[in-house]
């Protein structure tokens, strides 16, 4: 029997990763799922011990070498997403390796598909892109402005992937993703800026004139202080690197201490341990 399908991304933070799993392994009805790891071209090592001990089922893909420089990450991230449409039950949800994710984070995500029908997507962190007023009602989610869209903790209809996503899984887009972005969305806003696979399905979904929806009270946040656009200098050994994240990621002062100036308003961590049997979708204050 088929199962729904979640992906999730590594490259050169197997600490991060370890965290996230331990975090899926927490979260209700994670053992439901099938995990893809798409591991990027150079990743280390270290992901097959940590894959090695998760408990469910999961596949790996590992991505050789590819002519692409900018469009290298996103190649391996939409190669995935297209992996799991073909072999998903009816969802694919996408976690990155630094996405903390809550015990109710799955119920959020399956309760929001089932009750609204033309979405984008559902996305379980805050939003970034715009500011929200929100409730303190883990109950409520809203549908946010038609530009916010995140790659942060994502579900999606396999139908999504196929009807609006894949097309753009092209040489020319991996090739040159600026101007790739620049002639086929050429009136939005963004411009030939951030067209990455996260800035390209964000166009795709306006283009389209979808929302995605968002909880008011957060099923997972960023975790990631560090990372492929924060760089850091980081600790010499896998071991001492887990200690630091551990340490860190889970504690909103040191958090704050550890974050590049202005990037620790993405990257506040939130009560993981929140849920609710009840969901209802509030209009916008």
């Amino acid at each position: 029997m088929k199962k729904d399908i979640c992906v999730l991304v590594g490259w050169q933070r197997p600490e991060f990763m370890t965290v996230c799993l331990e975090q899926i392994v927490k979260a209700e009805r994670s053992e439901e799922l099938k995990y893809i790891f798409a591991l990027d071209e150079g990743h280390d090592p270290k992901y097959y011990d940590i894959i090695k001990d998760f408990p469910y089922e999961s596949g790996i893909i590992k991505m050789h070498h590819t002519p692409y420089k900018t469009g290298k990450q996103s190649y391996n991230v939409l190669n995935a997403m297209i992996v799991a449409k073909n072999h998903t039950n009816k969802y694919i949800f996408y976690v990155e390796e630094d996405i903390f994710i809550g015990v109710d984070f799955f119920n959020f995500h399956y309760a929001v598909h089932e009750r609204e029908k033309n979405l984008f997507c559902s996305i379980g962190t805050k939003v970034n892109d715009s500011e929200h007023k929100v409730t303190n009602n883990p109950a409520y989610y809203f549908e946010g402005n038609e530009h916010d869209y995140q790659s942060w903790g994502n579900c999606f209809n396999e139908a999504i992937i196929r009807l609006y996503i894949e097309q753009h899984f092209t040489v020319d887009y991996f090739t040159n993703p600026g101007l790739y972005c620049l002639k086929q969305f050429p009136d939005n806003y963004l411009k030939g800026n951030f067209c990455e696979q996260d800035g390209l399905t964000k166009r795709i979904m306006m283009k389209a004139g979808m929302r995605s929806i968002f909880p008011d009270v957060p099923r997972a946040y960023h975790a990631g202080f560090y990372g492929y656009n924060r760089y850091q200098a980081r600790e010499s050994t896998y071991e001492k690197r887990l200690e630091k994240v551990r340490d860190i990621c889970f504690d909103p002062v040191k958090m704050e201490a550890a974050c590049l100036p202005g990037y620790y308003k993405d990257s506040q961590p939130v009560d993981l341990t929140i849920k609710t049997t009840d969901y209802a979708k509030r209009e916008k204050f």
